[in-house]
């Protein structure tokens, strides 16, 4: 019979355990090496351009096509969606590239999150440009769909770069950066509303509209040159546990093989590369459980001369009993 102790982490590519690592505390957390972490706040940054223009659309997109062409509030929502629909295509073919990139070894990590990154704010800066200097309503709709289409790819920069720097803080990282986002969503409103403050006149207000466009094209590129120097793709080295911070370190692959050859326990013969002769080692049988010695008997007179009596006449019988078949 074979017994078998199935262990996972002895056959992944996770080298540690979730029960080997503690959620971190805030006492240990290394808070001083996160807020002065050039990565850190290269994703910071790039959260809060990405989330100018996400609240910038969500917020004034259909005030922009009701000002500025004088669309029908009807039309205005197909149309504002047309953009993230486009995103919801662009978003898992940009995931299943970058994560083919960085298994065939073409492109590091640091690379890939540079390059996706990058490249979807670049696109999307660019077409926002082109927005705010468009004067049709074909093009304004079209530009804007392709700008929100294309930063799709850069979910698979600065969204997933935080588990890449810093696994055991990644849920940390990701509430800073989405404060960051946050705060841009506060800001947006505000500063669109101050730039098209001219109502009336219409002209005007178009130019306004186009400045708020190209404000959100320029946010971008700033985002793509501080993410391009910043980012990194790399374990930091203040994100690796130490000793005495509540968890221990992760064991090794060889250590988790060796583990895993230990938990299998053979129950069964000599096989044919063992010798025959060979004897499982047994444990030491328990003192209670030896052999009992027979105790000697104290019997009386009368039981002896019974027992002899008995004994006689057995032999008697046996011997007659053999003469008469003879």
């Amino acid at each position: 019979m074979l017994y078998y102790n199935f262990n996972p982490f002895a056959h992944s590519d996770t080298h540690f355990k979730t029960t080997d690592w503690a959620p971190p505390q805030f006492a240990s957390t290394p808070w001083r090496a996160i807020l002065t972490s050039g990565p850190v706040w290269a994703i910071n940054v790039a959260n809060f351009c990405r989330s100018w223009t996400f609240y910038l659309l969500l917020i004034s997109q259909p005030m922009y096509f009701s000002e500025v062409f004088h669309m029908e509030i009807d039309n205005i929502g197909i149309l504002g969606a047309l953009p993230h629909l486009c995103m919801t295509f662009i978003v898992p073919v940009g995931g299943q590239l970058a994560d083919h990139l960085r298994r065939s070894g073409q492109m590091t990590t640091t690379q890939v999150r540079k390059l996706f990154n990058c490249g979807g704010f670049g696109i999307e800066a660019l077409f926002l440009i082109v927005v705010g200097m468009s004067n049709g309503t074909k093009t304004a709709i079209f530009s804007l769909t392709l700008a929100v289409g294309f930063s799709g790819f850069a979910i698979s920069g600065f969204n997933v770069n935080h588990l890449d720097i810093a696994p055991r803080y990644a849920s940390i990282l990701m509430g800073i950066s989405n404060g960051f986002g946050t705060l841009a969503g506060m800001m947006c409103p505000v500063v669109v509303q101050e730039i098209t403050l001219d109502k009336k006149n219409e002209r005007k207000l178009a130019f306004e509209w186009h400045e708020v466009f190209q404000m959100a094209g320029f946010i971008h590129i700033a985002g793509v040159i501080f993410y391009y120097f910043f980012a990194s793709g790399e374990l930091q080295p203040w994100a690796e546990p130490k000793k005495g911070d509540g968890c221990s370190l992760p064991p090794s692959p060889a250590g988790e093989l060796e583990t895993a050859n230990m938990e299998t326990t053979m129950l069964k013969g000599p096989t044919a590369d063992s010798p025959s002769d060979s004897k499982p080692n047994l444990p030491p049988r328990p003192q209670n459980q030896l052999s009992r010695q027979r105790q000697p008997v104290d019997l009386d007179e009368s039981t002896m001369t019974t027992n002899r009596r008995q004994n006689s006449e057995n032999a008697t019988y046996a011997t007659s009993h053999q003469d008469t078949g003879s």
